[in-house]
């Protein structure tokens, strides 16, 4: 399995801990959106639904009621050799 790092598509292995417990770098997205700055066509949500915490995003886009002005996109369920493949992609 890959992943994004730094921008660039890694296919090496991911990085672990001692314990083997996944390391990441910490985010640099520290900024928030309030939901009445949400406009239609400024954002877009981008889900796996193998992952636990696309669930958790799926669950705040409801509770906020922003499900017509943030539209979903699920991609293909197996991650490929380059990550995700997005639908219609």
């Amino acid at each position: 399995m890959g992943q994004m790092i730094d921008g660039r598509w890694s296919s090496g292995p991911i990085t672990a801990d001692e314990r083997g417990r996944f390391v990441r770098k910490a985010s640099s997205f520290r900024g928030s959106v309030a939901a009445e700055e949400v406009s239609p066509g400024r954002f877009e949500l981008i889900v796996a639904m193998a992952c636990g915490w696309c669930h958790r995003a799926l669950i705040w886009r409801a509770l906020l009621g922003l499900e017509e002005a943030v539209p979903l996109r699920v991609v293909d369920p197996v991650m490929g050799e380059r990550g995700w493949i997005l639908p219609g992609g």
